[in-house]
Order: structure tokens, then sequence, then C-alpha cells
């Protein structure tokens, strides 16, 4: 029997291929609008490199003898990590280590921080009174560290360390301030006549201690020697500044007459000869510049010439006025 013209057979085999193929399709579809992907593999060699950066983080932290308890949950985070590795849950195990990492490394930077600042403040040897609030807060945050408290015991270290620079700067304006009074009575001491060798002597002393950052009792040794400078200045009633140029005879044989010289170097060099003065010439003192307890130069006159220049003390009779 034929069928009727114009009526198409459709293979039903071939139906049902098209509708597979139209299904797969679909699927395929369905899976990427929901945004599926592929099952993401950890490989072995990630997992050690993220174990190598927490248990390098526990190792620094342990390095700052905090109480266990403070570090008990990034060990058991690690602990747990190691047991998913060794079942092969390798995705587990660097989530895990990371989590280990990450909440061991916000303390760690905490620590460090609090220390850093401590050690700066420690740098210019403050009191006692410097550094009592910090260790206070300090021996709060580690009795918390030691109740397991974590979070407190942080913010109590953050507050140390906040103290630590506030007492650091506010020790450094009074260290300033003694600067300050040091070097107003250097220039105090540098233009008083006559020359005062025991203040002199005095602030030398003074300077030295500052120099090695003994900085506890120096303010009011410093605001002592200005108070004593201003008294001798009070009871000196001398007005001839006369200088007599004495240079010993050994240089004057090697060298010939005292030389002044027109300027000298921040480190007490001199540069370019004046003129030259034999023993016995008077000079008018104008100032002094103090460069150490050993190298006193003097900024003179010479009268007779009208030449202002600098000399060396050991060219020089000065004398010494007894106060």
């Amino acid at each position: 029997m034929t069928e009727p013209p114009g009526k198409v057979i459709i293979d039903p085999m071939k139906k049902i291929r098209v509708m597979l193929r139209l299904g797969t399709a679909v699927l395929a579809i369905g899976f990427l609008l929901m945004g599926c992907q592929p099952k993401v593999t950890v490989a072995p060699d990630q997992v050690e490199t993220e174990f190598g950066k927490s248990r390098a983080i526990l190792e620094e932290l342990q390095s700052y003898n905090l109480p266990e308890k403070m570090t008990d949950r990034y060990r058991d985070l690690m602990r747990q990590a190691e047991a998913a590795k060794k079942q092969g849950n390798f995705e587990s195990a660097i989530s895990l280590a990371r989590q280990a990492g990450t909440e061991a490394g916000d303390l760690l930077q905490v620590w460090k921080d609090q220390t850093a600042k401590y050690q700066a403040l420690q740098g210019y040897n403050p009191p006692e009174t410097m550094t009592y609030h910090y260790r206070n807060l300090m021996s709060q945050a580690l009795a918390k560290g030691e109740q397991g408290k974590i979070d407190e015991a942080k913010d109590l270290a953050r507050q140390a360390g906040d103290q630590a620079a506030m007492s650091l700067q506010a020790w450094k304006g009074q260290i300033a301030g003694i600067r300050a009074n040091l070097d107003r009575g250097k220039e105090e001491l540098e233009t008083f006549y006559p020359v005062n060798y025991p203040l002199i002597k005095r602030y030398w002393e003074i300077e030295a201690q500052y120099q090695k950052k003994e900085f506890q009792d120096l303010g009011s040794e410093a605001e002592q020697l200005l108070k004593e400078i201003a008294q001798a200045r009070s009871l000196s009633m001398i007005t001839d500044r006369t200088i007599i140029v004495n240079a010993p005879q050994e240089y004057v044989k090697q060298w010939g007459d005292a030389r002044i010289y027109q300027e000298i170097t921040p480190d007490g060099k001199f540069k370019t000869v004046l003129t030259t003065v034999p023993n016995g010439t008077r000079v008018k003192f104008i100032r002094a510049k103090l460069f150490s307890p050993e190298l006193t130069i003097y900024y003179v006159e010479v009268p007779s010439a009208g030449i202002q220049g600098w000399i060396s003390e050991k060219y020089l009779s000065v004398g010494e006025i007894k106060y």
C-alpha cells in the first residue's frame, strides 16, 4: 500500500537521537546559567605551600612566649588540617591551614606592632613613669590571654602600643627641651667673657650624658646650668676683653708666629690665613667656638690691624678666672 502524496515518513530512531541531543544541549545551558563549574582539584604541593606559610606564622608567634591558651586554637586548626590531609581531603586541609594562618597572623601583627612601639620608646631610656601605662595594659592583655580571651587580649595590646607611642612623643618633647637649653647654654658660654672654664666643663659633662641618651635627670641639670651662667654674668665686672698671644716655643720655632684664619670648617679645621701675630700681641676676645672638650677656637680682633679672625686656644693665654 502506498502512502498518500505529500506525507513525510520520520524514522523513530532518528527522532530519539535528535531529542537526546536537544536534551543534552538544554542541560549544558542550564548548568552554565546556574554558574556550575567543574570541580577544582587541589594539588598536594599547594597544600604544602599553605601549610608552610601557616607554620611559619605560628613559629614566629611562638617566639613571643604567649600563654598557651592564646595559641591553642591555631594549633588545633593545624591538627585538623593535618588530619584532613592524611585522609586525602586536600580542599578541607588547605582551607583549615589558611584559616589558622590568617587568624594567627592577625594576633602576630598586633603583638609585633605593640612590641615595636615599646622598643622605640625604650630606645630613648625613658623613666618608669613613661612606661607605666604600657606595662599595666600589657599585664592585663596577658591575663586575658591566659583566660583564652583572645579578642580582649588583642584590644588591650593595641591600647598598650598606642600608649607607648604617645609616651614616646611626650618624652621626645621633653628631650627637645633639654636640647634647646643645652644649645642656649653653649651659645651663652661662647660669648661669655671672662672665659668660665668650670661652667664649660659642666656643659660638656651634660652634653656627654645627652649623647649617651641618659636623659632622665638632664632636664633639671640643663636648667640649672642656664641659671648658673646667668648668675655668673651678673657677678662679672670685667669689661676688658684683652687676651695675650702666647704660642708654645716649639710651635714658634717650627712654624713661626701664630696664625689667624679667615674661617673654620664645621669640624674645626682652619681655612685661609689672614695674618700672623707674634707672642705678646694683645688681641680682643669677640667670641669662642666650643667644638669639643679638647677643642676651643676663639674669634678675636687684632686692634692694631683691624683684622678679625679665628685662632686656636692653645696659642692664647686666656687665663682662668676662679668663680
